[in-house]
């Protein structure tokens, strides 16, 4: 019997992977399904990444990554260097067109930047369908950082007219949206992992077939049975007697790092014996460490095994984060039993939130936060029934990275190259 061909499909990200240390994200994902995807003979995959040097490099028998040097690099841009992740801001990639051709599909990660134009345009020339995945809230964290760039090389009183007299924030994310249904409606099919992105693309291109692409979980890294407390606290040097809030991702006003140092503060001038160890790093490191002193560990990224025996051995998650599609911060602590208390806005798809497996405030106010972290506080075993029960919600509601690829991924590429999509997938973590 005659062996079935590889479909070959070529993933395009328009930045930087994962430095060593860092974890999640969109670089996170694809690195998750790359390790799955060697291991399986009809896919054959390649992921395309900026890079510093180009390289390609081998991830499995049927797995490569290529680096490519940006062409219009944002990290050039002076006034755009404070972003949270670089891109490519040209709108032609000339030495990535050439390597899409001969590909059975092309899943695009963005819409917006070099990458995502020039596979448009392979698309189109060498009729290769194209497939577009919506994992990061760019038109949310636009609203955040335009206002920081704007200051950076306008005047005050012309940035302040910008933002109110001509609401320019608005009128930016109605600009962002035209494009996106724009490239949208040039793909087969467009896969998202939020309820607000199937909302969206119901405005800007409502034909357009969109599936739901959820991240993946694995609870043998994240299990709190690798609770540790005292190799923590001795790494550390963390004192026995702090409740231990752990805040884990980048240190930037998108992520909220300085909510969780104010709600380390407010507990402290209420006599709470706290401690906040954060996990990551960023352009505000520096301020949460002069604001809160020896009452903060800073670890910087650490790598990705060893943040499961860190999530089950911490007290409590702050995650004051607004602009998320899909936090594997939340759903990674849930699986190890850490309670979390997240915005509603950022983590309600990912978790109940009424107090059964943690708590979803309404918004960022550091004063709602440290109430509801304080009433929490005096009853430890009911903070550790919480955590129990959200790891099972999470065995319940985050499927596996094999269950990704095998029901969200695959049907989509292979239906998009064969032209017979399958129907909608719709998983109960997106209600």
């Amino acid at each position: 019997m005659e062996k079935a061909r590889r479909i070959s499909v070529a993933v395009l990200i328009d930045h930087r992977p994962n430095h060593p240390g860092e974890v999640g994200g969109l670089a996170g994902t694809w690195e998750r399904v790359a390790e799955v995807v060697s291991s399986k003979e009809e896919l054959e995959l390649t992921l395309f990444f900026l890079g510093d040097e180009p390289r390609c490099e081998s991830l499995g028998p049927n797995v490569r990554r290529v680096l490519m040097r940006p062409a219009v690099g944002t990290e050039r841009i002076p006034f755009l260097r404070s972003v949270p992740t670089h891109t490519d801001l040209s709108p032609f990639h000339p030495i990535l067109f050439p390597k899409l051709k001969g590909f059975d599909l092309i899943h695009t990660t963005d819409a917006f930047h070099a990458f995502a134009k020039t596979a448009l345009v392979a698309s189109r020339l060498w009729n290769i369908p194209l497939v577009n995945s919506i994992q990061t809230d760019i038109i949310g964290w636009a609203r955040i950082y335009t206002p920081r760039i704007l200051s950076l090389i306008l005047p005050r009183q012309a940035v302040g007219i910008l933002l109110d007299k001509f609401r320019y924030l608005d009128r930016q994310e109605r600009s962002m949206e035209r494009k996106l249904g724009r490239y949208a409606r040039h793909c087969a099919a467009v896969m998202v992992s939020h309820r607000r992105e199937v909302e969206r693309l119901a405005r800007v291109a409502p034909s357009v077939p969109v599936y739901f692409m959820r991240r993946g979980m694995d609870f043998t890294r994240f299990h709190p049975g690798r609770r540790d407390r005292e190799k923590l606290l001795a790494r550390f040097g963390i004192p026995r007697e702090r409740f231990l809030l752990l805040f884990v991702g980048r240190l930037d006003p998108v992520k909220g790092v300085m909510v969780a140092a104010e709600v380390t503060r407010g507990l402290l001038y209420r006599k709470r014996e706290v401690h906040l160890l954060v996990v990551g790093d960023g352009s505000q490191r520096e301020e949460v460490a002069r604001y809160l002193g020896e009452r903060a560990t800073i670890t910087g990224n650490l790598p990705h095994d060893e943040l499961g025996w860190v999530y089950a051995s911490a007290d409590l998650l702050l995650f004051p984060s607004e602009a998320e599609v899909w936090p594997n911060v939340v759903a990674e602590a849930r699986a190890s039993s850490l309670p979390v208390v997240a915005c509603r806005k950022g983590a309600y798809h990912m978790m109940l939130g009424g107090g059964e497996d943690g708590l979803l405030l309404q918004g960022r106010d550091p004063k709602e936060w440290i109430e509801a972290v304080d009433s929490l506080l005096d009853d430890p075993r009911a903070l550790r029934e919480m955590g129990e029960r959200a790891r099972e919600d999470a065995l319940s509601r985050y499927p596996s990275w094999e269950e990704v690829i095998d029901k969200d991924i695959f049907p989509v590429w292979k239906g998009a190259i064969e032209g017979s999509l399958p129907a909608a997938f719709v998983p109960r973590v997106q209600s």
